[in-house]
């Protein structure tokens, strides 16, 4: 029957879901042949997000240490695995992720428990754009610490660089996001990460991030003076990585940044990154050459 009728059969699926009877190896393959069924198992749905929730909500906030991480991926790795679903689903996983869950997710953002924020901040990260509702509750999380297990022991850290980070996964914010992100990367104040991550949650945003590239040229430069050879190289490297991907995106009217993006490039003390940042800007500055008819004499020979 079900093969004649998929909606039965991804209706049955549902009410395993929904019970508490399924192991997690059961879960993930109803949750398979659901993505199987695709649009016919809409009526699975409600379902898949009160399952999405409730494995969120039940997790313990004590963990040991060597328990935390595993906790934390497991649950970010299942949660996900319903988020996939609902988009294999169609136009009404769709709208239950972009109404439902992103909703919920973004109410957990203010818990008290450190490892449900972190884990919500992942999740929403890996929703991608039908989280954009969610981006200004990540934003309000930028001066916040949490708890997390770092070299099997726990260590309180700023949260705003998995924050950021899941803002540039999402895509798209408002403008007042983007200047946020922008005086972050022109504070003295604030930590090399955490400039990182707002340079790179930057870069993803694309063109809601296009009003912003004499901060991004200001904070390339400023990269180009730091030295090398000290704690922070992993933050510098990723950073100018961050810068080239912006301008790239930007083509023709980042020709601006060019002298800086060369003079990163020809560095001979960065080479011990070299793998990352090189390609980067080889990129960019192809992108941004690619149209050089939309620039006059004076920019050309700048490029050039």
């Amino acid at each position: 029957v079900a093969r004649f009728r998929p909606e039965l059969k991804a209706r049955v699926l549902a009410r395993g879901i929904d019970g508490a009877g399924l192991d997690k190896e059961s879960l993930l393959s109803c949750l398979e042949e659901l993505r199987t069924i695709g649009p016919d198992a809409a009526v699975a749905v409600p379902a898949l997000v009160s399952k999405a929730i409730c494995s969120l909500r039940n997790k313990s906030q004590h963990y040991y240490a060597e328990e935390a991480q595993e906790a934390l991926q497991s649950t970010v790795g299942f949660v996900s695995t319903i988020v996939d679903t609902l988009k294999a689903i169609g136009p009404h996983g769709l709208e239950a992720l972009t109404n439902d869950l992103v909703p919920a997710l973004a109410e957990l953002l203010v818990s008290d428990d450190d490892m449900l924020v972190l884990t919500a901040i992942q999740v929403l990260e890996g929703i991608g754009f039908e989280a954009r509702e969610a981006v200004p509750a990540l934003m309000e999380l930028s001066g916040q610490t949490a708890k997390v297990v770092i070299d099997g022991r726990w260590v309180t850290v700023r949260i705003a660089p998995w924050a950021f980070e899941a803002i540039g996964k999402i895509g798209c914010a408002d403008s007042g996001t983007v200047n946020r992100l922008a005086e972050i990367l022109i504070d003295e104040t604030e930590p090399a990460d955490v400039k990182t991550f707002a340079a790179i949650a930057i870069a993803g945003l694309g063109p809601d991030a296009s009003s912003v590239p004499a901060v991004m040229i200001w904070f390339l430069q400023r990269l180009n003076r730091l030295p090398m050879g000290g704690p922070d190289d992993y933050f510098i490297e990723e950073s100018a990585v961050a810068c080239a991907k912006y301008f790239g995106e930007l083509g023709p009217a980042a020709w601006q940044a060019v002298p800086s993006l060369i003079r990163y490039y020809d560095s001979s003390y960065r080479d011990r990154f070299s793998n990352r940042s090189k390609p980067a800007i080889e990129q960019a500055v192809v992108s941004i050459a690619m149209h050089t008819d939309d620039l006059d004499d004076d920019r050309l020979c700048v490029l050039l």
